[in-house]
């Protein structure tokens, strides 16, 4: 969906002789890039909910490229158009980047514990799936029904941690359920 708003939105250049600002001056394409980028954002927030602009690049880069290598120039372009930057998560331990590649740290290279001040929804997430396979805890599915709730518990967990935590034991409660319903049902 991205791409085609881009698509459209700078098809305006071969359409119109000029593109112009408010103030009548001509429009750079970096600047329409960063209108269209802006609006695009706007549309996914509301569908993200409470992502932070770090999330978001990450969840785009993971759903793009998952954990394998990509190119560092298309992993910047992507983190621009977020408003981030490679540099940024590679200091937060979230990519790691090198020699023009770029990748997401693997879950086993994550560090043992973040800051509780973190606000990346994405390394928080990463941390607790971590720590739940090491602890031998059923993994779960954050439906929409939790979504909200999972990322208000992770978003507030060095403040209120109880929030994050009857959410994660509603939504594993839930996926159990499903999980039994599967293995009773007769094909």
């Amino acid at each position: 969906m991205a791409q085609s708003a881009i698509g459209q939105g700078m098809g305006v250049y071969s359409r119109f002789a000029k593109v112009l600002e408010a103030d009548g001056t001509a429009m750079s394409v970096r600047s329409a890039l960063q209108i269209i980028n802006h609006e695009l954002d706007l549309y996914f927030t509301e569908q993200d909910g409470e992502l932070d602009r770090d999330s978001r690049f990450c969840v785009d880069l993971y759903s793009q490229y998952a954990f394998n290598d990509m190119k560092f120039g298309e992993a910047d372009v992507l983190a621009r158009a977020k408003n981030t930057s490679v540099e940024k998560l590679v200091r937060r331990e979230i990519l790691y980047a090198e020699k023009g590649v770029v990748r997401f740290l693997e879950r086993s290279e994550l560090p043992e514990k973040v800051k509780n001040t973190e606000d990346c929804i994405w390394l928080l997430a990463q941390q607790l799936t971590k720590a739940m396979k090491s602890g031998g805890i059923v993994s779960f599915i954050i439906d929409e029904e939790h979504k909200l709730f999972y990322y208000r518990g992770l978003k507030d967990f060095s403040e209120t941690p109880g929030c994050l935590l009857d959410t994660c034991r509603s939504a594993q409660d839930a996926y159990e359920k499903m999980l039994v319903y599967f293995t009773e049902v007769k094909l």
